[in-house]
């Protein structure tokens, strides 16, 4: 566990994606026939997790217990930790194979010698309830987010579709030189990003350029999903808002916790970390994650570091002009304006909720 030295580490938060997953049922019908392995959907299902994003998530599991075994020591006890997933299949299960790498039984927790698992309770809410890891089918986020993409700014990012339209003409993929829907670009982006995840074989028309294109737009569209104060205080800075409130900087818990874990999406990584302005653009991949850790040093002055886990490996992300670390009190100042209120919560709850897909077909 690399802890810099003069430090202890007390808590590890950590917000992760599912692993690789089947298409969508959207996906698999606004895309042709021939560009979906079929076999492959009926075998899996629709958006599930395949076989892949299974070793993914156990992968992400045993790389947090090789890291931090020192701290979270042997084996599972439940006041230990607390997990929490979205209200999909993807998600449940990956959150399920996390705590399976993290925590094999040991010892008296053996209940089958040919099973090395153990049942662990989590989390989760309804997906039109939870604010906290699926904002996007509140009707107040909505608001915000079509507030953003009529702005001048999101207008000459969505230019990037019409570069994205004229490259699939080209190739054949559309038969009218006309610009796509918003919508249908994402569409080709993530059954693009599942095959080439999988290491599957791309269909003929997806030459590296159009999925850099590709990637680019939805890229962008993340960047518009939390672009605005009012977005990053209704996606992201709900999450900072539950991280510091599980932090605990004025130490008033009585049940503390060495490890909160919350199993989301792309939208969910991507929001976190642009709620924190910090320099870092990479897109989140399958079982990615993003770790904050709580350190105190010497002088009992506390700290925060935060980490990216890339599928393969864990980097320290430069927090602002403070370096790899900074104290509580730096960390509250630069995020204060995107932590909603209580109020501000409350609002959201009461606005009710929505389809999000109304809103991307109108772009």
């Amino acid at each position: 566990m690399a802890v810099p030295n003069g430090f202890n580490l007390e808590l590890i938060q950590v917000l992760f994606r599912h692993g690789a997953r089947s298409c969508s049922k959207t996906e698999a019908t606004r895309m042709s026939a021939e560009h979906i392995d079929q076999s492959f959907q009926e075998a899996v299902g629709d958006a599930q997790l395949t076989n892949y994003g299974k070793s993914q998530a156990y992968g992400l599991g045993c790389a947090l217990r090789d890291r931090y075994a020192g701290f979270l020591g042997a084996g599972y006890r439940p006041e230990d930790v607390y997990a929490r997933s979205s209200d999909y299949d993807r998600t449940k299960m990956s959150l399920q194979l996390v705590l399976a790498g993290l925590y094999p039984p040991i010892g008296h927790q053996i209940w089958n010698s040919e099973l090395n698992w153990m049942p662990i309770p989590y989390d989760y809410k309804p997906i039109m309830e939870d604010i906290l890891l699926v904002p996007f089918f509140n009707k107040r986020y909505q608001q915000h987010l079509s507030e953003a993409f009529n702005s001048a700014t999101v207008q000459e990012k969505l230019k990037k579709i019409q570069e994205l339209s004229n490259l699939l003409f080209e190739s054949g993929i559309i038969t009218e030189k006309k610009s796509i829907s918003l919508i249908n670009a994402l569409v080709i982006f993530n059954v693009s990003y599942i095959y080439k995840a999988q290491n599957a074989t791309l269909p003929r028309w997806c030459s590296q350029n159009i999925y850099d294109v590709l990637k680019g737009v939805y890229s962008d569209y993340l960047d518009i999903m939390s672009m605005t104060l009012e977005e990053k205080k209704s996606s992201g800075g709900i999450l900072i808002k539950e991280f510091l409130e599980n932090f605990d900087a004025d130490d008033q818990k009585t049940n503390k916790k060495k490890m909160y874990l919350y199993s989301g999406h792309d939208f969910t990584l991507a929001s976190f970390i642009n709620a924190h302005t910090l320099q870092y653009s990479e897109y989140p991949k399958f079982s990615s994650a993003v770790i904050l850790e709580k350190l105190r040093d010497t002088q009992n002055k506390l700290y925060v570091r935060i980490l990216i886990y890339n599928g393969k490996e864990f980097t320290t992300l430069k927090l602002w002009n403070h370096g790899d670390l900074c104290t509580i009190n730096e960390y509250l100042k630069a995020v204060k304006n995107v932590i909603p209120t209580d109020d501000d919560i409350d609002s959201m709850i009461n606005a009710g909720t929505a389809d999000f897909l109304n809103v991307l077909l109108n772009k």
